[in-house]
Formats: C-alpha cells, structure tokens, sequence
C-alpha cells in the first residue's frame, strides 16, 4: 500500500516492512516481509518507489511496489536580533536587508527564503517600527517573526545663512530701536520644527548678541549669531537763557554773575553742559557758547551775549 511519512526535526524519517505491506501471505505457512530502503532523509522528499519482497517458509518469494511520500511539514526555526536602532542619514533615508533581522534562522531541511517586510525608512517612520521577518523553507513551511528597528535622526539642521549683523539708528525721539530680524536659511534631513531667538522687542542702544536657535522635528538644534547696533545720532536740544546786561561790581571794572542753566532735551539722556563763560566778565560784551553733549556724545550749541556796563 501506498504510505505518506513525515520528516522529524532533524529532517529525517524510517519506516519498517509492515508499514507497506497491505496484508501479503502464503497459504502454506508463515511469510517474511522486507523493503529495500526504510531510512529518508530530506532529499528523499516527495514521491519514493519501494520494493517489498514476501518470501514464504519453502523460499518462494513475490515482490510488488509502492509508493513512499516523504513530506516536511515543520516550519523553520526563527531566530532574530535584539531591537535595534538605525540612523537616518543626510537625505532622510536608511535601509536594512534580512540579514540585519535574521540571527541564524534554521530549517530540519534547508531555508529557501528569508524576507523582511520593510527594507526602507524615511522620516516619517521616526521611532519604533515593527518589522516581521519570513522564512520559508524549500517545503514552503513558513515562520514569522518581529522584531522592533527605532529610527533614530541624529543629525542637526544646518543654517546656510544666518541673519546679517544689521547697524540702525534709534528710533526718532527715542533710545531703542524696533526691527524686524530676517530669518536664517535651513535645512534638514527630516524637517525644521521652529526657528527661535532672543530678541527684545525693543533693541537698546550699542551691540546686542540675538542667539538663532533652529531646532528639527527630533530636537536636534544648530545655532547663528546676528549682532543688532543701535546708534544715537539725534543731536540734544537747547534753548539758551536770554542776553544778559549787567553792571559792573562796586569798585571794580569787572561783574561777577552766575548764568542760568539752558533749557535741554535729548532722546536718551544729556551727559554734561559746559560753558566757556569767564569766571570775571569784563567791561562790555563776551559772547557765551553754551555745549550740551548726550550719552552718545552728539552734542548742540547756542550763544548767550553777556554785557558790562562802567
């Protein structure tokens, strides 16, 4: 009779006589049953033809065939790699084969297959990604297995212009300046999440460092500097206090007089007032030149006429 056997985990498989025989006998006695071949091995799969041979008590013997089919119904035997990670690279890419997933996948006969289900990451796969891996064997048993690949981005955005350094002048009748900065060209491999800095909303007078921050989807940073100046160039102003006509002091041809102080304003802050008025006026007119200086060092000018009289 025809038979089918399976191979064990070691890819092997044995029958004996009566497996085929379907009830032979002599009708003089005992018979002997026998076969020419009862071990099978995976190259044995499929279809084999066996002889079985009856022999009676008196040595007459008969033989007939049949048919052996040695099937592999096990699956292989997955073994993966620990979860692991991979690094996206400039282009926002990175690829693995099976190979990376497969740590010595075995068969009881011999491995025709191994697949992944993934091969390719992007950025949008940022993070845990389960991916099976499928082996197959040359029976096409199958086994499937995962195993979690973490795409990583390492990589910061880079800054291929940051914003100009940039000199203004204050804002009419008043010490700060308030601009709007031009934002930095970037990239990256993945994408820019924001573009930050610390800039005041009002930048004062002299040099203030604006640190960029640029920051990608996942966190990376690169960081610009632009230098802000901001420069006083409005003069002060001055209102001068009126011609002075005195008289000379008792018994001397001279006047001694303290000058009232201008009237100043200035954006941000007057520094100093200085006269070259003489500490003695003497008979007849000196003109008096009042300097206002600011902070900035712009200064204004006016002239007061003193006069002494005899």
């Amino acid at each position: 009779k025809d038979i089918t056997i399976y191979l064990d985990s070691e890819g092997n498989a044995s029958i004996i006589a009566a497996d085929v025989d379907d009830g032979s006998n002599d009708d003089m006695g005992d018979v002997t049953i026998s076969i020419d071949k009862n071990s099978f091995t995976c190259n044995d799969l499929g279809d084999n033809t066996l002889t079985l041979t009856v022999t009676d008590e008196a040595g007459n013997s008969n033989s007939c065939t049949s048919t052996v089919t040695i099937v592999d119904n096990i699956p292989p035997e997955i073994n993966l790699v620990a979860p692991f990670e991979v690094q996206l690279g400039a282009t926002g890419n990175v690829s693995i084969t099976a190979n990376r997933i497969n740590a010595g996948s075995t068969d009881n006969c011999s491995v025709a297959s191994i697949r992944i289900n993934k091969t390719t990451f992007d950025c949008s796969d940022l993070g845990e990604n389960n991916v099976a891996l499928t082996v197959t064997d040359t029976s096409g048993n199958r086994a499937i297995g995962t195993t979690v690949v973490t795409v990583v981005d390492n990589m910061a955005p880079t800054i291929t212009s940051c914003s100009p350094d940039i000199t203004v002048n204050s804002d009419p009748s008043s010490c700060e300046a308030k601009l709007e900065l031009e934002t930095p060209e970037t990239a990256d491999n993945c994408s820019i999440a924001e573009i930050t800095n610390n800039a005041p909303e009002f930048f004062p007078l002299g040099a203030t460092t604006i640190m960029w921050v640029v920051t990608d989807i996942s966190g990376n940073e690169a960081t610009c500097i632009t230098v802000v100046t901001v420069l006083d160039v409005t003069a002060p102003t001055i209102i001068c206090p009126s011609d002075v006509m005195v008289n000379s002091d008792p018994g001397t041809c001279v006047a001694t007089l303290v000058l009232e102080t201008p009237e100043t304003a200035d954006n941000c802050e007057v520094k100093e007032i200085t006269n070259n008025a003489p500490e003695m006026f003497p008979l007849g007119e000196t003109a008096v030149l009042w300097v206002v200086t600011d902070t900035s060092g712009n200064i204004a000018t006016c002239e007061q006429l003193v006069t002494v009289e005899d």
